[in-house]
């Protein structure tokens, strides 16, 4: 969408009724409803890159990065916000972290979700650290996603060293993708490798020390 705004919308279809450990989530249908916009409705802004949970009161929330035009490419992402719904449709904002706070160059795609032992939030985000390469960042676990710390983000996932001096492990990572299962932290990011963009799969005890599933390289 080089030419028009991006939007973020929730799309909706014949899908079935899903039910989990915090209820029964209401069955889909119509076309879609427009959940949020970018701050400007020009070209190359964007509101995107979302990651929605529901928490055990049953609301919903959104982690989303917006993006100005008026930046290079790659570091165009100058907020994540934070919206809560009651509906999972209609949001309000009700957190930001401006990458000026952190601070970073720019962020990428969030990824938003609640420890199962202790019920604290968990918040991840990418970008260029310390004017190094791209990595994975995480803030202080927060007991409302509206409460985490700027300041308080490091590099989770960073760049492997080499084992052997002809690997070619990823230079970079970015836009996590984290769940929960079978009593681990799964991450799905992409790596730049080569000049091209792969995903790697890495594995945690408890969301903070990461380690590659398989060979990094």
């Amino acid at each position: 969408m080089l030419g028009v705004a991006m939007t973020l919308m929730l799309v909706a279809g014949a899908t079935p009724d899903l039910s989990g450990a915090y209820g029964v989530l209401p069955k889909l249908a119509g076309s879609y409803d427009v959940v949020l916009r970018p701050d400007k409705d020009e070209a190359e802004w964007w509101a995107g890159a979302p990651s929605v949970m529901r928490d055990r009161g049953g609301v919903y929330w959104m982690a989303c990065r917006m993006r100005t035009a008026d930046a290079p490419r790659g570091l165009r992402g100058y907020e994540i916000r934070i919206l809560r719904s009651g509906d999972g449709v209609k949001f309000e904002k009700a957190a930001s972290i401006l990458r000026d706070q952190v601070p970073i160059p720019g962020f990428e795609r969030p990824a938003l979700l609640a420890d199962p032992v202790t019920g604290k939030f968990k918040l991840y985000a990418c970008g260029p650290w310390k004017e190094g390469p791209w990595s994975i960042i995480k803030f202080d676990d927060a007991d409302s996603p509206t409460a985490f710390n700027p300041a308080s983000a490091r590099p989770v996932i960073s760049p492997c060293a080499k084992e052997y001096e002809r690997d070619v492990p990823p230079e970079e990572y970015k836009d996590p993708v984290i769940i929960h299962a079978g009593g681990m932290y799964h991450a799905w990011v992409i790596g730049y490798m080569r000049r091209m963009e792969r995903i790697y799969h890495f594995v945690s005890p408890d969301g903070e020390q990461w380690k590659p599933a398989g060979d990094p390289a």
